[in-house]
């Protein structure tokens, strides 16, 4: 099973305030944006976990002046099916501190928006919004905690898949970039 550990401030006041800035041009009712970091853990149940030892590792950083908790939020964290270097380094870390039963730790950082002018059941995530919030290259946008449990799925590998260049290759490849998440550039397109 995963279990959802909240940390400290993912970003200090002057990178939020930036951020504020950015989000605030694409959506004119923002004016606080928040982060904070998120820890997830797979860890095998039957094992008691030294929770004051695993609190300590997780509690890093500078504390979240406020958390708006009726705000509307998202996770951004690694891709599905991939694994951070701050996982496998954290991992290690907890392993060497006696934290027995722990498959992997993954960070996210859960951001948050507020405003005076906004109406927290209304607002919904653009895309303009998120791409300013992750990188699709590497990490995922996370809409809910449920979704998170994808981060531990252990899948078999999909077959090798090819791509039909057709007549119109560039267009092909557009097309293949957008339906398996590669981010290539327009120019690695091309």
């Amino acid at each position: 099973p995963m279990r959802i550990i909240t940390g400290n401030a993912a970003r200090s006041p002057f990178r939020l305030a930036k951020l504020a800035e950015r989000l605030r041009d694409l959506h004119p009712g923002i004016e606080a944006v928040h982060a904070r970091f998120v820890h997830l853990l797979d860890h095998d149940p039957e094992v008691s976990l030294h929770e004051d030892r695993l609190h300590e590792l997780l509690n890093y950083g500078e504390p979240t002046d406020t958390w708006p908790d009726n705000w509307p939020r998202i996770i951004v964290a690694p891709r599905a099916g991939t694994v951070s270097p701050w996982s496998s380094k954290a991992t290690d870390i907890a392993r060497i501190c006696g934290l027995e039963g722990i498959h992997r730790i993954e960070r996210g950082i859960e951001f948050a928006v507020s405003g005076e002018g906004l109406n927290p059941n209304d607002f919904a995530w653009q895309d303009d919004l998120l791409d300013v919030l992750h990188d699709r290259m590497t990490e995922s946008v996370y809409q809910d905690t449920a979704s998170l449990e994808s981060l531990f799925a252990h899948a078999e590998p999909a077959p090798l898949g090819r791509v039909a260049l057709g007549d119109d290759a560039q267009a092909a490849i557009a097309a293949a970039n957008d339906k398996m998440g590669l981010a290539l550039s327009d120019d690695e397109i091309a």
